[in-house]
This record gives C-alpha cells, sequence and structure tokens, in this order.
C-alpha cells in the first residue's frame, strides 16, 4: 500500500512531446516546368493571334461599310448629274429656243447661230 500512496502523491511527469512537422516537397521535374512553360506560351499566342483576326475583321467591315457608304454617293451623284445634263440639253434645245423667239417676236437668223458644247 505503501506505494500505491507514493504513486498517489507523486505528480505525473509532464511529457513533452515535439511535434515532428513533415512537409511534402515536391519534386517538380524541370521537363514538367518547360512543358507548362511551353503550355502557358503556346496559350497566350493564341490568344493575341485571336485577338488579332477579330481585331482584323472587325477593321474589314468597317472599311466595306465605308466603301459602301462611298459607292452609294458616288452613284446619286452621278444620277443627279444626268438629270441635270438631260434638263440643260432640254433647255438649249433649238426648237425651245425658236419657240422663245416666236414668242417675243424675234426672229432667228440660223447662220448667226452656233452651238456650243463641252
Amino acid at each position: 500500500m505503501g506505494q500505491a500512496a507514493r504513486k498517489l502523491n507523486q505528480q505525473p511527469a509532464t511529457v513533452h512531446r515535439t511535434r515532428v512537422v513533415t512537409r511534402k516537397v515536391l519534386h517538380v521535374s524541370p521537363y514538367k516546368h518547360k512543358i507548362l512553360k511551353l503550355t502557358l506560351s503556346a496559350l497566350t499566342w493564341w490568344g493575341v493571334m485571336t485577338f488579332m483576326v477579330i481585331s482584323s475583321n472587325v477593321k474589314l467591315t468597317n472599311a466595306q461599310l465605308k466603301l459602301q457608304d462611298t459607292t452609294d454617293q458616288i452613284v446619286k451623284t452621278q444620277n443627279i448629274n444626268t438629270n441635270m445634263k438631260q434638263e440643260i440639253s432640254e433647255l438649249s434645245s433649238r426648237s425651245r429656243l425658236n419657240a422663245i423667239a416666236k414668242d417675243s417676236g424675234l426672229n432667228m437668223n440660223i447662220n448667226n447661230t452656233r452651238n456650243v458644247t463641252k
């Protein structure tokens, strides 16, 4: 019994436990690193090229729209010019000039009449 009392009177010995921290070290082979770099650079290159293609398509579309607008303006101007030439031809016709001269009491002398055209 004496031993049992001694065991109770004694304070338990503190056990210092040290934690062993284990770290997993990933060993990446140099080939995997190079493959990763190559893949990232390929993806970057692909992204840049995609951006350039889309950008050039947008520029091409804008240029086509400007060309179409300019062509439309040219056609409208040509139509106006054609109408003006026709009107000039009608206003300067010999029959019209004879009618105006007759209404005004004038006589047209054919020998004194000149036609000027450009």
